[in-house]
């Protein structure tokens, strides 16, 4: 016969909880967005904003760090509040300038 060790509380001892997943969600975040991952409805998120003391103005209103942190543990979610990645966008002759200083860059370190 084959037998499964069991613990104490007569679990399969082979099947370990899976740790609680971490939801991956950036500052700026709007109240729909937020709501959709977190697995819940925009009206719960506006609910918790509100019992919080923050009356949103609308679903689209952004959702600060602190807020995000807080509405989570609220419905029992873990999540991981990340900064957005903040990229310029250059165009034209601002492009070309800064191209030039780099190739200046460049050559008066590759001089000395």
């Amino acid at each position: 016969l084959n037998r499964k060790s069991r613990d104490a509380s007569g679990i399969n001892a082979s099947k370990e909880a899976a740790p609680p997943k971490v939801i991956e969600i950036f500052v700026g975040v709007t109240i729909t967005e937020l709501a959709r991952k977190l697995g819940v409805s925009p009206d719960k998120v506006e609910k918790l904003m509100v019992d919080l003391g923050e009356a949103p103005a609308s679903l689209e209103e952004t959702v600060s760090a602190d807020l995000i942190e807080l509405i989570a543990m609220e419905v029992g979610k873990e999540v991981d509040v990340k900064e957005p990645v903040r990229t310029a966008k250059v165009h034209g002759s601002a492009r070309a300038a800064i191209e030039l200083e780099s190739d200046a860059a460049v050559a008066r370190v590759g001089a000395g």
